[in-house]
């Protein structure tokens, strides 16, 4: 269980320079909790408030019970996961040992990796499908397969948290549906408690549980899908006329454009 209360952070000292501000939310143990809103909204920072990078300037973030802010980097590291939107790196390591950093918290100084690490690793990689590519340089990956190995590397943490910050930006159809079934799948095998950053409203609506709603720093709405995602309020929020279609099982969201000039 993951409880926001009362959590405020900015990056300047004045008021206007908050970027979240009054949030509170609760985010149950094995839930696939979602996070939209309009850019500028908040959503990659109340990420990193919760994974402990920054430390909130009011409220807290607690993790069964404890303060994140309380937690050791290392515990954190065994508890929390994350993947990016993108993956930079100055050397051309291969796609194993990237995976194997994801054991990091687990090895203490001066001690190899032990079977244990390398079992990990091993599924890490069979789970996303880059068994294949283990030897291959990192330089070489297409940007679902870096993405894929991210992800393994995650996985390979053990962690029961993972956090995910629009993990398919820049990926085609073919590869977001791929990665995001993927995660799905495995946060219910796995009984992860998963927080995703999210685009794109239908993708939030197949995937998750609950979604918090933000606009310009504040929590607007939190709940299921069904109720968060409706036309009034992504109007309400993103400050767009929208076109809704589906039903229950399935919504997707698109907004009105213009197809002529504008006088």
């Amino acid at each position: 269980m993951i409880e926001i209360e009362n959590l405020t952070f900015g990056y300047g000292n004045e008021k206007s320079g908050f970027s979240l501000r009054g949030i509170a939310a609760s985010i149950p143990r094995g839930s696939f909790t979602g996070v939209i809103g309009p850019n500028g909204s908040g959503k990659s920072t109340l990420l990193k408030c919760i994974s402990g990078y920054f430390r909130p300037d009011s409220g807290s973030v607690r993790l069964e019970g404890r303060e994140v802010s309380g937690i050791s980097v290392r515990e954190l590291s065994e508890k929390m996961s994350y993947v990016g939107q993108s993956f930079h790196i100055d050397y051309d390591f291969r796609v194993e040992e990237i995976v194997q950093s994801g054991r990091n918290p687990y090895i203490r100084r001066g001690k190899k990796e032990s079977p244990q690490d390398d079992a990990a690793v091993e599924r890490a990689m069979f789970l996303t499908g880059i068994l294949p590519l283990r030897d291959r340089p990192v330089s070489e990956l297409s940007g679902g397969e870096t993405q894929m190995m991210v992800l393994a590397r995650a996985l390979a943490q053990n962690a029961e948290i993972m956090l995910l910050d629009e993990p398919v930006t820049g990926l085609d159809i073919r590869h977001q549906a791929k990665f995001l079934e993927l995660v799905s799948r495995l946060s219910l095998e796995m009984n992860l408690t998963t927080i995703c950053v999210f685009h794109d409203l239908s993708e939030a609506y197949a995937c998750c549980d609950q979604i918090l709603l933000l606009r310009e720093g504040e929590l607007l709405h939190a709940g299921p899908p069904k109720e968060v995602l409706t036309k009034d309020r992504i109007e309400e929020a993103y400050k767009v006329p929208l076109r809704v279609f589906g039903e229950e099982d399935e919504r997707f969201f698109f907004p009105y454009i213009r197809t002529n000039p504008i006088d």
